[in-house]
């Protein structure tokens, strides 16, 4: 004899089972995604940590240079070989003479950094690689370990670095500038301590600069280099934290879609709305 209402019951049984698991399925597929994009963000951290102090306008000529590994080997070894007088404006000329790259052109008054990055080539590619397939995801990693930093109270205003906090439309990002804008300091630090570590306490020590995480390179007088004409000169540079990109006298530096080459737009992105041919270039 059949029982309708056992039927039914195990109907609405059976029923229940299957959303249940297909609800735990999708909490599952959930959280491991979640997990995987927590495990993408680490590794970018890790990958951004080394940079992600520098003052905005050299973070944003490291981040356009990293695209070009050879070219930073090739720079490199070139600037080793420059007389050690030429500095400032009249080594940007010699390197623009050359027909190096703009962002390379710019980031030569720097040698130790464009030296730290020739050291470490895989990590220079990786670095070029992530930010040309995702800049939003390399400046909001940038951001998040910049606010470690600060919580943990190792990033903040000091005689070498203005740091201030920009909001626009309910985002808050952490700006680095020199303190004095003719001489840009380099910070230097331990990845490993600087966005987890407090500074020791001053009375443990009264040299303050012995008991920061953070110090800084010999200052580089940017003088004349100030001002250059685009898009060389160290105000030419920044990033576009709202809008997720570096810029370039004003304008988005574009993610490249050619290889690079020495060919050089006649007209500034003023006028074009795009950077010139010499900055459009992928990493195969």
């Amino acid at each position: 004899m059949n029982h309708p209402t056992g039927k039914r019951l195990i109907s609405v049984v059976l029923c229940g089972s299957l959303f249940l698991g297909t609800t735990f399925q999708s909490l599952g597929l959930a959280a491991m995604a979640q997990t995987a994009a927590n495990a993408n963000d680490q590794a970018l951290d890790k990958l951004m940590g080394p940079i992600a102090l520098y003052p905005d306008p050299l973070l944003a000529q490291v981040l356009a240079c990293t695209t070009s590994p050879q070219q930073v080997t090739e720079v490199s070894t070139w600037l080793k070989q420059q007389d050690k007088e030429l500095q400032g404006s009249a080594l940007q000329e010699a390197a623009s003479a050359k027909g190096f790259d703009a962002s390379f052109t710019a980031i030569v008054l720097f040698p130790e950094v464009l030296e730290t990055m020739a050291k470490n080539m895989p990590w220079t590619t990786e670095v070029g690689k992530a930010f040309l397939s995702d800049q939003q995801s390399v400046l909001d990693s940038v951001q998040r370990l910049r606010k470690q930093a600060q919580m943990m109270g190792n990033l903040k205003k000091t005689p070498q670095q203005e740091v201030k906090t920009d909001s626009q439309n309910g985002q808050q990002v952490i700006v680095i500038q020199p303190a004095n804008p003719q001489v840009v300091y380099v910070p230097v630090y331990n990845t490993q301590v600087v966005y987890t570590t407090p500074p020791p306490p001053p009375e443990k020590n009264n040299d303050a600069a012995a008991a920061a995480v953070v110090g800084f390179m010999v200052g580089i007088a940017i003088g004349a280099a100030m001002s250059d004409p685009y898009p060389y000169g160290w105000s030419a540079w920044g990033v576009g934290w709202h809008s997720h990109s570096v810029v370039v006298v004003g304008g988005a530096w574009r993610v490249p879609l050619e290889p690079a080459t020495l060919i050089r737009d006649p007209c500034p992105m003023a006028l074009t709305g795009r950077p010139p041919t010499s900055m459009r270039r992928r990493i195969t």
